[in-house]
């Protein structure tokens, strides 16, 4: 921002011209097609549940324990 001489507090009027912009978007394109557009993805990456993999560790250095993030997980793991 220095380079284009904008205030110091100029970031986030940017960004929520440019989300916006994109919120825009995608309203237009789902009121032209007629139906709420939502993504069809599955994650195929490698799971915590495999036993090669280790978790990594905590800020502290501490290992992170899998229980721990098994229950604090957001989504169910889909197999």
């Amino acid at each position: 921002s220095v380079q284009l001489q904008l205030p110091r507090d100029a970031a986030f009027g940017l960004f929520s011209i440019a989300r916006s912009a994109g919120l825009l978007a995608h309203c237009i394109e789902q009121l032209r097609v007629g139906k709420v557009i939502r993504p069809r993805s599955r994650y195929t990456g490698p799971t915590l549940d495999d036993r090669h993999l280790r978790p990594a560790a905590d800020d502290d250095g501490k290992q992170t324990k899998v229980g721990m993030i098994n229950k604090n997980r957001l989504f169910k793991v889909v197999e």
